[in-house]
């Protein structure tokens, strides 16, 4: 057991999800006396939550605790706490003898543990041992106006191509009234903005039901009737949720997302790939027409909709005209936003046993043309909105300038404005956009909203 453990810092790598876990075990270890640092060199723990959805995330993560194992030799008493979902994939004792700075690793099935595993593995500052369960129930959020909700935990769509139903286990849907509950502390802790959170977020309660393979049960109604619930009872506060799978997603709550001024009209719809027979080796669940209709209905009942999604290049079997397929439906969609990623093969995923023989240097010109043809597309799509006034939670300073200020509106629109001495972070405001960029708009302040 390490000397009084006195300072921490946390390394997030991945989606939301793992940013919800890091929020919430650096709520604890405050909670529990432990003082946020700088940088792992002056930390006493440092808490490496790891992504493995790609290979590329799951080396930079082990290249990280290898950078933390060089400061350890290097005379630092520090200790790394795994967390993620590199760790139910990996031999803990293995990884412990690779890297000896492992203190003791958390499974994501398991955050609720986190609090007694580090009062087992590292000697507590005092009288951190007598914090109430119920002060450290909840995390900080992603700020403290802008909260992530967790309603469940796990996946089990089983798409070939991806590691998490093995990386985070099966679904684990929270009881309605617990996700109220935490949303009543967030917004008792200053949230204006709360970001409900599932791997496949239209599964959830699917577990609560018969026997059968989630991925069998289509549709979403208990979902929304979750998202019906808490936008009526918090009629103030901007409700968005992540990730909806395209064949579960039902006109019905289409109409609800249009109904409500207080749900995002941002949709992340992922589809990975825009072709019938990729899609069909992804098990994805529908074909390109079903998407085109899902889009369709979503463009005719929310025109204000900001689409966005994934594609995958270079999947087992795709020919150039499967690829040729992908750029169609970017082209006939026309998302606000795509996030695009080259395949990597990932261990233990039914797409690991089909062949992958299209070369890495095709995959890359491939992806470079998906991008490209995106980047297009998402400018013509911001240039519509110049003209228009949209309200945005401003959320600090912008990157690049401290003359202006930086929000996002409901729809995750991004903007940067005009400073004014008395808008405040956290502050609700209407600017008009005067710029297309390629990642944000330019807005000028009109008035508060």
């Amino acid at each position: 057991m390490p000397e009084t453990c006195k300072k921490y810092f946390i390394k997030t790598f991945g989606c939301q999800m793992n940013i919800a876990d890091s929020n919430r075990f650096a709520r604890i270890l405050d909670e529990l006396g432990f003082t946020r640092s700088d940088s792992p060199s002056e930390s006493d723990l440092v808490v490496v939550n790891t992504c493995v959805v790609r290979a590329k995330a799951e080396d930079k993560a082990i290249s990280y605790i290898g950078e933390i194992e060089r400061i350890r030799k290097s005379g630092s008493k520090v200790s790394v706490i795994l967390a993620g979902c590199l760790v139910p994939l990996v031999n803990e004792n293995e990884i412990k003898r690779r890297f000896p700075v492992i203190l003791f690793s958390i499974n994501p099935e398991n955050v609720d543990t986190f609090r007694d595993l580090v009062l087992e593995h590292c000697k507590p500052v005092p009288d951190c041992e007598k914090i109430s369960d119920d002060v450290i129930q909840k995390d900080s959020g992603k700020s403290s106006f802008h909260a992530f909700v967790n309603i469940m935990r796990g996946c089990e769509q089983h798409c070939t191509y991806c590691i998490v139903p093995k990386a985070r286990g099966n679904n684990a849907s929270r009881k309605y009234e617990d996700i109220r509950d935490e949303i009543k502390w967030r917004i008792d802790n200053g949230a204006k903005a709360i970001t409900l959170l599932g791997q496949s977020i239209l599964d959830y309660g699917k577990d609560w039901q018969d026997k059968k393979p989630i991925s069998s049960i289509k549709g979403d109604d208990l979902f929304r009737d979750l998202l019906d619930r808490i936008s009526i009872e918090f009629p103030d506060i901007w409700i968005k949720f992540l990730t909806s799978h395209s064949k579960d997603l039902l006109f019905e709550t289409i109409d609800l997302i249009a109904s409500r001024d207080n749900i995002s009209k941002f949709i992340h719809l992922p589809i990975q790939s825009g072709d019938d027979g990729i899609l069909k080796k992804m098990n994805r669940g529908h074909n390109r027409d079903d998407y085109f209709k899902l889009v369709e209905y979503i463009n005719n009942k929310i025109p204000d909709v900001r689409l966005s999604s994934d594609i995958i290049v270079g999947f087992p079997g795709e020919n150039l005209d499967a690829f040729e397929q992908s750029l169609d439906l970017l082209r006939r969609v026309r998302f606000f936003k795509v996030f695009t990623f080259l395949y990597s093969t990932r261990p233990s995923t039914a797409a690991a046993r089909m062949k992958d023989d299209l070369p890495i240097e095709e995959k890359r010109a491939r992806l470079n043309r998906l991008i490209d043809l995106q980047n297009l597309i998402t400018l013509e799509r911001h240039k519509e909105l110049v003209g228009e006034k949209l309200i945005i939670m401003v959320e600090g300073p912008a990157l690049k300038s401290e003359e202006m200020l930086m929000g996002r509106s409901l729809s995750e629109d991004i903007v940067i404005f005009n400073s004014v001495d008395f808008v405040s972070t956290g502050d609700f405001v209407r600017v008009k956009i005067i710029e297309e960029r390629q990642r944000t708009l330019i807005g000028e302040f009109v008035d508060r909203a």
